[in-house]
């Protein structure tokens, strides 16, 4: 031993018998390791390769799952149903207070429009069902009246009764509808003092439109709620 340095201590060489036994051991134990650590090694390189494409590791767990574009994720997705104003709107003619009455109602609301087939211009409507009904002017004045001009057939129609509002129904003195666009127009040629002047009625899929025949005072009904609208707020709901 080195000067001043304590002796090593002794030295017990492994008997030959037990020397094959712990090398065979020590060998198994590492080939286990290698296997585990490179089985890891493997999965944390799968795992970051799905998280830089922008998705997390597969759990095993459901089905693929699509983007829904409404900030989830479904297993399927549903397209929306288009609506048509067809779709909503139900007409029926029958006897009325003042002669025969072309009704047409909208399903969704209950909202009636009543036309005197016979004249042009003019027409009664209720916004919605069990509301007011109103009478309008070929100008876009609007009266209240006690009952609807032809009840029977607005009760018809509520209960199901008439047949879909389609582009070429006839409607009486109206004409016959006419698709611009999303809408169903009737477009009237009325007589004023100032000459022949057009109103029109717009039947759409949230209530209808009416364009009086000077176009000072317009009538909108959408969703069940009534206002008096300009003529550039009604061209621009028309576009």
């Amino acid at each position: 031993p080195a000067p001043g340095l304590p002796p090593p201590p002794p030295s017990f060489p492994l008997a030959s018998h037990h020397r094959p036994v712990l090398l065979a051991s020590l060998a198994s134990m590492s080939e286990a390791q290698m296997k585990f650590l490179e089985e890891r090694r493997r999965q944390r390189a799968s795992e970051s390769q799905q998280t830089s494409n922008g998705s997390a590791p597969d759990d095993g767990a459901g089905q693929p799952q699509r983007y829904t574009g409404y900030g989830s994720f479904g297993a399927q997705e549903e397209a929306l149903p288009v609506v048509k104003t067809e779709d909503v709107w139900r007409w029926k003619s029958g006897e009325g207070r003042l002669g025969t009455y072309f009704v047409a109602h909208h399903q969704p609301t209950g909202a009636t429009v009543e036309l005197l087939q016979d004249m042009v211009g003019g027409f009664s409507f209720q916004r919605v069902r069990g509301s007011q009904i109103k009478y309008c002017t070929p100008l876009g004045s609007i009266q209240d009246e006690d009952s609807p001009f032809a009840p029977a057939v607005m009760q018809s129609l509520a209960n199901g009764g008439g047949a879909k509002l389609v582009a070429g129904t006839d409607t009486g003195a109206w004409g016959k509808l006419k698709e611009a666009k999303h809408n169903l127009v009737l477009n009237a040629k009325v007589q004023e003092r100032s000459g022949e002047e057009s109103a029109e009625l717009h039947f759409t899929v949230d209530g209808f439109i009416f364009k009086s025949a000077s176009g000072a005072k317009n009538v909108l009904v959408k969703q069940g709620e009534f206002s008096v609208i300009n003529l550039d707020e009604f061209h621009r709901l028309i576009r």
